[in-house]
């Protein structure tokens, strides 16, 4: 389930009580958008362009929760190729198996694996979003759970073309 999410094209409006409640979040989101934080991520890219965040959602798993296996839909954006990456935080969950650890796989039905993470507390998953493989994860099972920050990360000077061609 989705809580709170956030994308580049959209202003982030923290003027509601519920906003002031969680500051500790809202510092991370504004770090993840800081120019330090991009700085840190074109470093580790290694790809010569700098990166922005272009995207986060804070979200949490429960029993019978599940991603179903998935390319992530930029891939079909003929402009995006080697221009984005993922990072998944997951802040905390009880880890092991169908706790909502995303797995990253050769196929759609998860046979294949080519990661599974099992810790789920104070990690990060770290994958090219337009990498040849699916991604997702089976239904949460009963007494497991994960609470994790969703966010993407791309090219600036694919932003800046979305800017000039709208």
């Amino acid at each position: 389930d989705t809580g709170f999410g956030w994308s580049y094209t959209y202003p982030l409006i923290l003027s509601t009580d519920r906003h002031k409640q969680h500051k500790t979040i809202y510092k991370f989101f504004d770090y993840l958008r800081s120019v330090e934080f991009a700085e840190r991520i074109t470093q580790f890219t290694g790809r010569g362009e700098p990166f922005v965040c272009y995207s986060f959602t804070l979200n949490s798993t429960h029993p019978g929760s599940e991603v179903r296996p998935h390319k992530d839909g930029i891939q079909k954006n003929k402009d995006a190729k080697d221009s984005f990456l993922n990072i998944v935080f997951f802040i905390n969950g009880t880890g092991g198996p169908n706790s909502g650890n995303l797995s990253l796989s050769r196929d759609p039905a998860l046979k294949d694996i080519i990661f599974e993470p099992h810790n789920l507390n104070n990690a990060c998953l770290i994958y090219d979003s337009m990498a040849d493989f699916y991604h997702g994860f089976k239904p949460v099972a009963r007494g497991k759970f994960r609470w994790a920050i969703n966010s993407q990360f791309c090219k600036k000077s694919f932003v800046e073309n979305l800017a000039v061609s709208k």
